[in-house]
């Protein structure tokens, strides 16, 4: 039993990954674009406050897409006092944002159904939205989800196995084979040890299966705090001491 609560957790552990480099490595932009003809090749104030975007940051003043040599793009933001620089790592991100603002309008008569298209879960600190796909990716879920299955599956074709081989434990196709009693008493404890072996698969695939969930929520939190905003530079000797 111990042995096989080891190996479960063995498989948990390594198909989830509790830091991405997809996320922590950092590349120079490459080139600036426009997002959108709406906005031109900066987000000014006005434009911010009218499509939702990076409402958290203080003494706003513009921001500039850029796309990254690591895939996504990058948000350089400016305020009064400093520059901050946003990752999205993600290459549909730059669609489903540049369709955001194109039918702002639209959407926000419909947001339920502009969300099923494009499987969003939530938001980030900048107002981005955050896809299935990139929460998935983010912490490998598909592949905790075969190990939820997988672990159900060997457990419980091994107990079969074992059942197999006891209730075929006294056969002899030489001899005159078992008696009834014998037959019984094998047929009995085949039965317990499948039905035991299907329990427990069924038990661990549950649990790892409850590992998976926790490891979702857990990514979506995870890309949230990689794509808040860095400070990268100072404007103001007064700022840069503050924050020290």
């Amino acid at each position: 039993m111990r042995k096989i609560v080891v190996f479960t957790v063995l498989i948990t552990l390594l198909s989830c990954q509790c830091t991405s480099r997809y996320y922590t490595e950092y590349q120079k932009p490459a080139n600036p674009f426009i997002v959108s003809a709406r906005v031109g090749e900066a987000v000014d104030l006005e434009e911010r406050d009218k499509f939702g975007l990076f409402q958290r940051i203080k003494d706003f003043k513009e921001a500039k897409f850029y796309s990254s040599a690591g895939g996504g793009y990058e948000v350089q933001i400016e305020t009064e006092t400093q520059k901050l620089i946003v990752l999205v790592r993600s290459s549909n991100e730059f669609l489903i944002l540049r369709e955001y603002i194109d039918r702002y309008e639209e959407i926000q008569e419909s947001r339920e159904e502009f969300e099923a298209k494009w499987e969003i879960v939530d938001y980030d600190d900048s107002g981005f939205p955050i896809t299935v796909n990139e929460v998935n990716r983010h912490w490998g879920v598909g592949s905790s989800a075969c190990a939820c299955l997988g672990t159900g599956t060997v457990i419980i074709g091994l107990s079969s196995l074992v059942a197999l081989g006891i209730a075929m434990s006294d056969f002899d196709p030489l001899g005159p084979g078992p008696s009834p009693e014998e037959k019984r008493r094998n047929s009995f404890t085949a039965t317990i040890v499948l039905i035991a072996g299907t329990a427990l698969g069924v038990l661990l695939g549950v649990l790892v299966g409850n590992s998976v969930k926790k490891s979702i929520e857990e990514a979506l939190k995870s890309v949230k705090e990689a794509r808040k905003p860095r400070v990268v530079e100072y404007f103001s000797e007064k700022e840069a001491s503050d924050s020290e």
